[in-house]
Order: C-alpha cells, then sequence, then structure tokens
C-alpha cells in the first residue's frame, strides 16, 4: 500500500482544479505528527486544516458503532509463518476505542504503538466505509513504453482482507478468494475513474506513472469510493522546460489521416569486423543484449544534451540475420541524463519482446567509443518479470534501481555522423545493396485501383470498393482493428465508432420499425386494455387472500407462542430435576469413594493379623519342641508329670487361642458380609437398567458411574 499516495489525488496549487473523487476521510501520520488530512467535500477530493483529537471526532461521528478505521503501516521484519516478506505493508481494522487511543498517543506527542512494533514511519488511518456489495475492486493500470494504457479490473471479497475486529466471520465451504470479473457497465466506471487519476496526477503534479493499482469499492448508496494504492511506480526522470530546438522529453503520438511512408535511404556495403569495433565517426554509446553466447540485440546512440526517456528499437548484428529481421528483436527503455556537461547518468529500466531461447540470465553490456574503438563500461544481469503485454502474458527483463556515470567523449562532432553498424545490414550474398528512388506521387486518382502512399485506394481506411469514403465503413473498420479486451488511448476512438456503426444500422431499419410499432402499438393498446381489467379483477383476489393469510398468520402466532412458553416452563422443570439429578450422583460416588477406602484399610489389617497368627504359630510349635527335648534329657523321671503340667498349660493357652480365634472370626465375618454389601452396591450399580427401561422407583445413575463400577468389579476379578 503506498501511503503517500493520496497526496497525489489533492491540487494544492492556486488553479482552483480539484479531483473530482469519493474517498475516506484519511489522515497521514509521520510517526506521532500528522501531516496531511484528506477528505471528499461536494464529490471533490480537498484536504482539511485539523488536529488528532478533531480526527478522532470525526471518526465517532462517522461510525459510533462497530468497525471505525482501517490502520495501514509499514511492516518491517515480516512474518515468515503467515508468508509476509519484509519491508511489507499492513492493513488492520480498528474499532474506534482502538482508533481513539493511537490518536491520543498522537495527541500526547508520543510514537503509537501496536502488535508488530511502534508506527515510527510514515502511517494512515482512514475511515471505515462500509462495501455494499461485499466486494473490493482492483485497478491494475500500466502504460508501456509506447505511451499505450491498460487497465485489468477485478473484484475479490472484502472481509478476505478487511476481517472486523474481535469477530469470526463464517465463510461458506469452497469459497475462495479469487478474482472475479465484472459487469461492463461497472468495469468502464472503474476504469474510467482509474484513468482520470493517472491524468490528475501528471498534470498537476507533473508525475507520469508507470503503473499503479487501485483498490475501489462502492458504498451502501452504491458510488465509487477509491478505498486505497496498493502499488505505483514513477517514470525516473525529472520534468523540466525543453530549451528551444531541443528534443521533447514527452511527447504524445501524432496521428495521421493516412500514413506516408519516408523515401528509403541508400545502404552502402559494410563489413562487420569483430569486437572492439572501429569505424569512421560511429555511435557514442552501444547497447547488447546477451544470452550466454547468443546476441539477443543491441542499439547504438548518441549522448543527449539533456535529460531524456528513450525507447531504443533493438536490432540484429549482421550478418547473422536477414534484413527482414531488423527492428524485430525488442526494444529497451534507458533513461540519458548529463550532469554538468562532463558526465553521463545512464540508467537501464526494461527491455521488452527479447527472444530468449532458454532460462538462462539475460545480461546487458554498455560500450563507450573511446580513442578508435568501443570500450565495455557496465554489465549487469536482468530480473525477469512476468507481465500482461498486448492481450497474453510475456516475460520482461528488468534492470530496477541500477545506473552508471560515465564521461563524456570529448571529441569534436562537427559533422554530421551516420547511423551505426547495425543500422545497415548486408545481403547474405554479400552484394552491394542499390538504392531505390522515391517512387512518383499522383496527383489525382482516376480509379480506385490507382496506388495512394503505397497502397490502393480502395485499401485505405474507410474506403468502399468504388473508391468511395463511407464513414460507416470506417467505424466498422476501427472497432475490428481496436477490440481488444484492453484499456488504450484510443478506447475513446473505439466507443465513438461503435457508436457511429450502431447509429448507421438504426438509421436503415428505423423506417421498418416505425411501421411495425405502429401496428403493434395499436395491438398492445387493446391488450392493455385487457391486462388492466384482469390486473383488477386479480388484485381483489389477490386483497381478499391477503387478509384471509393474515388471520392464519395471526392464528399460527398465537399458537407458537404458547407452545414456546409451555416449552420453556418444561425445560425449567427439566433443568430442576437433572441439577437435583446430579447433586445425589455426586454423593453416592462420594460415599463409594468413602467405603473404598474403608475397605482398604480392613484389608491392610486383616492381612497384619493373619501374618501375626502365622509368626506364633510357628513359634509356639518352635518352644514345643524345645521343651521336649530337654524333658526327655533332663527330667525323665518327672514325664508324667510335666507331662499332665504341659497338657494343663496347653490347655490353658488353647483356650485363649480359640477365645482370640473367635473374635477373630467373628471380626472377618462381619468384615467378609460388609465386603459383600460393598460388592453386591457396586453390581447393582454397574447392572442397572437403563432410564429408558425404568418403570419407577430408585434412582438413576449416569452412564460415568456405570462404567467406574464395571471397571472396579473387573480389577477386583468379581465379574
Amino acid at each position: 500500500m503506498e501511503l503517500g499516495f493520496w497526496s497525489c489525488c489533492c491540487n494544492d496549487g492556486n488553479s482552483g482544479l480539484l479531483l473530482k473523487q469519493r474517498i475516506p476521510d484519511v489522515a497521514l501520520f509521520q510517526a506521532c505528527s500528522l501531516e496531511a488530512w484528506y477528505q471528499t467535500a461536494g464529490g471533490l477530493v480537498t484536504q482539511v486544516r485539523g488536529s488528532a483529537a478533531d480526527f478522532a471526532l470525526r471518526l465517532g461521528a462517522l461510525a459510533p458503532h462497530g468497525p471505525a478505521a482501517i490502520l495501514r503501516h509499514g511492516h518491517v521484519r515480516g512474518d515468515p509463518r503467515e508468508g509476509l516478506p519484509s519491508d511489507s505493508l499492513v492493513a488492520k481494522v480498528l474499532t474506534l476505542e482502538k482508533a481513539k487511543d493511537l490518536l491520543q498517543q498522537v495527541a500526547e506527542e508520543k510514537v503509537p504503538k501496536v502488535s508488530t512494533g511502534e508506527l515510527s514511519g510514515l502511517w494512515t488511518l482512514q475511515a471505515y466505509v462500509e462495501p455494499r456489495y461485499g466486494l473490493r475492486i482492483i485497478s491494475a493500470y500500466h502504460c508501456n513504453s509506447y505511451l499505450e494504457e491498460r487497465s485489468d479490473i477485478f473484484s475479490h471479497r472484502f472481509r478476505g482482507l478487511y476481517p472486523p475486529p474481535n469477530a469470526e466471520i463464517p465463510v461458506p465451504d469452497g469459497a475462495k478468494d479469487s478474482p472475479k470479473e465484472l459487469e461492463t457497465p461497472y468495469r468502464q466506471a472503474i476504469e474510467s475513474k482509474t484513468l482520470g487519476i493517472a491524468r490528475f496526477a501528471h498534470k498537476f503534479h507533473q508525475l507520469d506513472l508507470d503503473g499503479m493499482v487501485l483498490e475501489f469499492i462502492f458504498d451502501l448508496q452504491g458510488r465509487i469510493v477509491l478505498h486505497g494504492c496498493w502499488a505505483f511506480s514513477i517514470c525516473d526522470r525529472p520534468r523540466r522546460a525543453a530549451p528551444p530546438g531541443a528534443q521533447v522529453i514527452w511527447q504524445q503520438p501524432r496521428v495521421h489521416s493516412v500514413p506516408r511512408p519516408e523515401e528509403p535511404e541508400q545502404v552502402p556495403k559494410i563489413h562487420t569486423p569483430p569486437r572492439p569495433r572501429k569505424a569512421a565517426d560511429p555511435a557514442q554509446l552501444l547497447l547488447e543484449f546477451w544470452q550466454g553466447e547468443a546476441l539477443l540485440g543491441e542499439a547504438a546512440f548518441d549522448c543527449p544534451f539533456h535529460t531524456e526517456l528513450r525507447v531504443l528499437p533493438l536490432a540484429p548484428r549482421p550478418p547473422a540475420f536477414s534484413p527482414e529481421a531488423l527492428g524485430q528483436c525488442g526494444n529497451a527503455v534507458v533513461s540519458l541524463t548529463p550532469k554538468q556537461g562532463q558526465w553521463l547518468v545512464f540508467k537501464l529500466g526494461r527491455a521488452e519482446a527479447l527472444k530468449t531461447e532458454s532460462e538462462d540470465p539475460v545480461h546487458a553490456v554498455l560500450w563507450l567509443w573511446r580513442s578508435g574503438e568501443y570500450v565495455p563500461v557496465w554489465s549487469s544481469h536482468a530480473e525477469p518479470v512476468e507481465e500482461f503485454v498486448d492481450g497474453k502474458w510475456d516475460w520482461v527483463h528488468v534492470w530496477p534501481g541500477e545506473a552508471v556515470q560515465l564521461p563524456l567523449p570529448s571529441a569534436d562532432r562537427s559533422g554530421p555522423r551516420p547511423s551505426p553498424p547495425v543500422a545497415a545490414v548486408p545481403t547474405p550474398e554479400g552484394r552491394r545493396c542499390e538504392a531505390r528512388g522515391p517512387e512518383p506521387e499522383l496527383d489525382t486518382v482516376k480509379s480506385p485501383y490507382d496506388h495512394v502512399c503505397g497502397a490502393e485506394l480502395a485499401a485505405h481506411w474507410g474506403m468502399s470498393e468504388k473508391g468511395v469514403l463511407q464513414g460507416h465503413l470506417l467505424a466498422h473498420q476501427a472497432t475490428q482493428r481496436l477490440k481488444l479486451s484492453r484499456s488504450n488511448r484510443t478506447g475513446l476512438l473505439k466507443q465513438l465508432a461503435e457508436r457511429v456503426v450502431s447509429f448507421h444500422n438504426m438509421n436503415r431499419q428505423w423506417e421498418i420499425f416505425l411501421e411495425t410499432m405502429k401496428s403493434q402499438h395499436q395491438e398492445a393498446q387493446k391488450k392493455l386494455k385487457i391486462q388492466e381489467e384482469f390486473l383488477d379483477s386479480t388484485k381483489e383476489r389477490f386483497d381478499a387472500c391477503h387478509g384471509e393469510h393474515e388471520q392464519a398468520l395471526a392464528g399460527i402466532c398465537r399458537r407458537m407462542s404458547a407452545e414456546v412458553d409451555e416449552l420453556r416452563h418444561r425445560e425449567r422443570l427439566e433443568a430442576d430435576q437433572l441439577a437435583n439429578s446430579q447433586a445425589r450422583v455426586d454423593g453416592q460416588r462420594q460415599k463409594v469413594q468413602e467405603l473404598e477406602a474403608q475397605k482398604e484399610t480392613l484389608q491392610t489389617s486383616l492381612g497384619r493379623v493373619r501374618c501375626k497368627l502365622d509368626d506364633l504359630a510357628a513359634e509356639d510349635v518352635k518352644l514345643r519342641q524345645q521343651l521336649e527335648e530337654t524333658r526327655a534329657q533332663h527330667l525323665a523321671e518327672q514325664a508324667a508329670m510335666l507331662k499332665s503340667a504341659r497338657i494343663s498349660e496347653d490347655l490353658v493357652e488353647l483356650q485363649q487361642l480359640k477365645k482370640r480365634l473367635a473374635a477373630t472370626t467373628v471380626a472377618s465375618g462381619q468384615e467378609h458380609k460388609h465386603i459383600l454389601k460393598m460388592e453386591d452396591f457396586v453390581r447393582r450399580v454397574a447392572n442397572q437398567d437403563a432410564r429408558s427401561l425404568r418403570t419407577g422407583g430408585g434412582y438413576i445413575l449416569d452412564s460415568l458411574a456405570k462404567a467406574e463400577a464395571k471397571a472396579l468389579l473387573q480389577e477386583l476379578g468379581l465379574e
């Protein structure tokens, strides 16, 4: 987006002529200072004197709600994830609050900050205009080296580039932001606006636009609004008054009714020595274009006396090509600027229609005539760019921003300089080309087959086979000749020719059409009366049917209102039941968790008791064995007494163990009953019937509780 383009749409001079074009309110800022404020007044672009606070009030008055402004600024670092290169310009839609925050920072002389960084350079803030059709129209204007203008117009979705802030706009499936053709009336209107802006910039700002890409929209009233400029390029040459007798820098092509061919010059035989060339008095500069080892074309020219933008026709170097191939190698656009009478600044802009045979790079070589030979002074490679030229896509080779400063030759060139060697090509046989004298001109024409200006009289534009000039035939030929689908300087001529042809056909058919329409008029009046009667009866039936439908619609509305109230009441009841069920489920789930924790504690305690009991039993067996051995060795005589005592002790200990075993058995039984009860509860939860199969009573659990219960049963191995 060229942020400084808005200044080209406003005339600051004293002529009083303004551009007739509607634009949104646009404010240009340089960091934290307001540079300019442009708006539309009476359909004309004017500049307003005001401050950032005044612009904030203006935005609030235009859009108090919703999107209010569009911020355009440069993105220095870029965003590779989104495919945004560095030094690119972005646009963002802002609400009124965010726009006021930026303007408040400007009023406080602070550099505004956004998500991508500080707005330290040039940035703009323009009022948001809602498009009528949801489209933004792109108009790509281009003027080539032959002063032929072209305007390609297509449309895109507006929301694709300017989405509303803090909102997501649903995009239907298959919707793409691809270019779409406009209807002819809209395309012609946009084309007229584009050409008007180019003419205005040329006349009041002395800017010769090489190309620009404008963005238009239709507002809610259907008016065309210039919404912005994506890019524009200017021919790099200063505009100054040319001295008397000097060559004109920029001139409209002259138009002749019948072209007159110039008299052919005598072409002498010239030999072509290898580089470096030596000739009597050749051109001062020689420009060549190469692709590998192949020469694509060359042009010889002299140093100018003032700044010039030249279009150099390229010619092949003899004897590689035939004489019929001269002038078919393309053309080159160069800028020549003398400085202080001793230096020449040479800039090569572009080369078109080069006949390349491979994908190798094209490079240009500049030769300077010095000390009796051509000396190479500059060489550079080109950047191929694909452009839409003459109704088709073609490769154009450009040299952006490269310039070379050359010393002007000091040799005296008082005599006339002949044409460079490439201007005269010998024939393949090497014979001398004999000059032909000029053809005699005819003072009078006696037959349509007489030759005038190199062609028969009947072959000229507008001439019939009888040699009579007819306007409609001339208009038809102009229409056929200029029926290219592009905009150029002959667009008006094409439209006028179409009008003349249309008027001629209409004039021939008018009398027949008039008689036919008179008879049809009488028949139409009779049919009109019949249709009026039919319309009256139809209107009566329509009124009656309309009343019946209104009554039926009122009844339907009342019934639907009652159903809506009933549904809302039922919805509230079901919501309350759902809340109660969720509360019960939460309580039961918490109780299940508590029971599981208690179960784990009891199982741990039971395991410890069993381990202790086993240890005591083993210790008892060991002690008994030791006691028996001791008694058998030392107390054999008292075996019976000890045996009876041991038996009594064993009986006492057995009674104690029985008591402890009984207590443990009772506790284990209670724990087993509790576990069985818990298992039965979990099983009932897991195997509970669905809600649709229940006939009443009980409680309802969700599917999550059932799933958890089944998982617990599977984990314990009970299912």
